[in-house]
């Protein structure tokens, strides 16, 4: 197995966000009249009276000093495109309340908050007339789109939450607070780890003792030498080349991996992954895997706890040539970031498949599991672009794992990681996850956060 650092190669280097269009002034269609601009006025400012405006209904001659007025209020609000009013119950609670805390005219932008967007991160942002000087820095739009983004984020996963709070009260108590850095090391600290069976019987080897390996994990959060049998590995790949996997996490997309290519065709959409979820069930190598006295007496010596399985997965990522945001999110490919699904836990990759740069290689950023800035930690996004990471953590840190079938490697998956999209071959990769809490039925075969 061969871990580059991402500058070894300049195609390596893991894509990073295209840039921004530059903003262009330009009159918003739905806008461009004067009755339909004091329309929209009026919603803002009830007192506003539209006739005073020239062009309005009634052709009511121009009020100099109205006109004044309308301009001077234009300063205070920027007026988006309402191409949909999607607001619903959890939305209008969440938005309403940032809005009332944090703008100093909160009934006047209640207007400004149903004709906005939902859940876009953003918003299109055109004053209402040409020239006027911008809102001030306490009510500008680009606040606002923050406060829009963080609700977008939240609500399409409020069902998520609920449903693992429900089934284990505890989760919430960890979700808040194991994000934070002194948090876990005072749970590795007063952790006790139970004497463990030697691993005679495993069907996992490894270069180095299972101490010198959760010295490594301690440090650099990453440590490869991991190998399975030749017999294992092809077993595996077999199992998976037979059984019908699921498209982008979509039970409804069923194909087998050989069919990709046509079914992707068929459905005019990219499928960059394929999770098998619970039908490895039926593959007793992965059980094999997933109990293996090795893995186990590792992770037992890195969480400094009993390790309990809380999650196994078995998918392949897929070639792909075009793809959108929303898939790669979906894939967790391309964008770095870290898994929160215990108060501490370990993972152990075996590739499949050959891995080289062109096949979809995993990427770690070395010591940023122990690492990382506040708004890091408080984050309710998923991804972070890698010239962000760069910049914090050194290009040198972060590093690029290839290696043959069969390879393994493990990590501490609170550091940033990602997977990068293949180009050239298909990758299959088996997961298992150490935790010291017990799994929800989600997370036991890695249904995604959203």
């Amino acid at each position: 197995m061969q871990v580059r650092t991402i500058p070894d190669r300049a195609h390596d280097c893991p894509p990073t966000d295209p840039p921004s269009e530059t903003p262009v002034a330009r009159s918003d269609p739905i806008f461009s009249s004067p009755a339909a601009l004091a329309q929209c006025h009026q919603f803002v400012n009830p007192r506003f009276h539209p006739a005073r405006l020239p062009g309005c209904a009634n052709d009511a001659p121009p009020d100099r000093k109205a006109t004044e007025v309308f301009h001077q209020s234009a300063c205070d609000h920027y007026v988006t495109k309402p191409e949909a009013l999607r607001l619903s119950v959890v939305n209008n609670v969440v938005l309403k309340y940032v809005e009332l805390r944090l703008t100093r005219h909160p009934l006047r932008r209640f207007g400004y908050l149903l004709l906005s967007q939902v859940g876009k991160g953003g918003m299109s942002e055109t004053p209402i007339a040409p020239g006027v000087r911008r809102p001030p820095r306490s009510a500008s739009p680009h606040s606002d789109a923050k406060w829009w983004r963080l609700a977008g984020a939240i609500h399409p996963r409020l069902p998520v939450y609920l449903a693992d709070f429900r089934e284990d009260p505890k989760w919430l108590l960890m979700f808040i607070m194991a994000r934070f850095i002194p948090v876990r090391r005072a749970m590795w600290a007063f952790g006790r780890a139970r004497s463990m069976t030697g691993s005679q019987d495993s069907v996992v080897s490894c270069c180095l003792p299972s101490n010198e390996v959760a010295g490594r994990l301690h440090r650099d959060g990453l440590c490869t030498g991991l190998n399975l049998p030749r017999g294992i590995a092809e077993s595996i790949r077999s199992f998976g080349d037979r059984t019908p996997c699921f498209g982008n996490f979509d039970r409804t997309m069923a194909f087998l991996p050989g069919d990709h290519h046509n079914f992707q065709r068929s459905l005019n959409r990219p499928i960059l992954v394929g999770h098998y979820l619970k039908h490895i069930e039926e593959s007793p190598e992965i059980q094999r895997v997933r109990s293996d006295p090795l893995l186990r007496d590792i992770a037992r010596r890195y969480l400094n706890a009993k390790p309990i399985v809380i999650c196994t997965r078995l998918w392949w990522s897929f070639p792909a040539t075009s793809y959108d945001e929303t898939t790669l999110k979906l894939a967790s490919q391309n964008r770095f970031h870290f898994d929160m699904n215990d108060w501490r836990s370990l993972k152990f990759y075996f590739y499949l498949t050959d891995v080289d740069y062109e096949t979809g290689p995993h990427v770690y950023v070395l010591g940023s599991h122990r690492r990382k800035r506040i708004r890091d930690q408080l984050t309710l996004f998923v991804g972070k672009s890698a010239s962000a990471i760069e910049r914090y953590y050194g290009s040198a840190r972060i590093v690029s794992i290839e290696g043959r079938a069969g390879d393994g490697f493990a990590e501490d998956p609170f550091g940033f990681h990602m997977g990068t999209v293949a180009h050239r071959r298909s990758r299959l990769i088996l997961e298992v996850e150490y935790g010291v809490s017990p799994p929800t039925v989600r997370r036991y075969y890695g249904d995604p956060m959203v």
